[in-house]
């Protein structure tokens, strides 16, 4: 049986070889082989290059304090700051809200565009931008929630803050792949 398909993922795959490798092996065998030795110098370089751009313990404790020294009792929306701020902590964790933008110029920016070009072919398409949230940035939430509130915001899908997705969404439609 023969299914079409097509997998949107937030840019972040590529920071994480197993994921990546099992879901390009799971529809064909030893597929990740072919793109493995790049992927792997991706992240080194990757890593290297935005190494200066990660929080010192430091930074994070006082951005946490500021939270903390802000109000007598703990919000709901303080609790979700100090999560925002504990998740970016890794150079890799970067690309979910940078995106493609932060990636390393040279080697690194020419390694990322061939795992992703490798990735179409599979129908596999990265969401450059870093995450599906991060088309609508004004609007707080993640996943279902944001979409909700998204959708609640902006109820009409013609609306210019929808551009961007619609373009992605068309690319994908007319890419021819395997």
């Amino acid at each position: 049986m023969s299914i079409k398909y097509k997998i949107i993922a937030d840019i972040d795959l590529i920071n994480n070889i197993d994921s990546l490798k099992q879901l390009l092996n799971s529809s064909n065998p030893n597929c990740y082989s072919e793109i493995a030795p790049k992927h792997k110098k991706f992240i080194e370089k990757f890593q290297k290059g935005t190494n200066n751009q990660v929080k010192t313990q430091e930074d994070i404790r006082n951005e946490i304090n500021q939270i903390y020294n802000a109000d007598k009792f703990m919000s709901p929306q303080s609790v979700e700051q100090i999560k925002s701020i504990l998740r970016e902590i890794n150079s890799l964790k970067l690309l979910k809200t940078g995106g493609k933008s932060i990636i390393p110029q040279g080697e690194c920016i020419n390694l990322f565009n061939h795992i992703n070009e490798f990735l179409k072919e599979n129908n596999i398409f990265i969401l450059e931008c870093g995450e599906i949230e991060r088309f609508v940035p004004d609007v707080l939430g993640h996943g279902n929630k944001w979409v909700e509130n998204t959708f609640m915001k902006y109820d009409k899908i013609e609306a210019e803050v929808y551009h961007e997705a619609r373009n992605f969404m068309k690319m994908i439609l007319n890419h021819n792949s395997k």
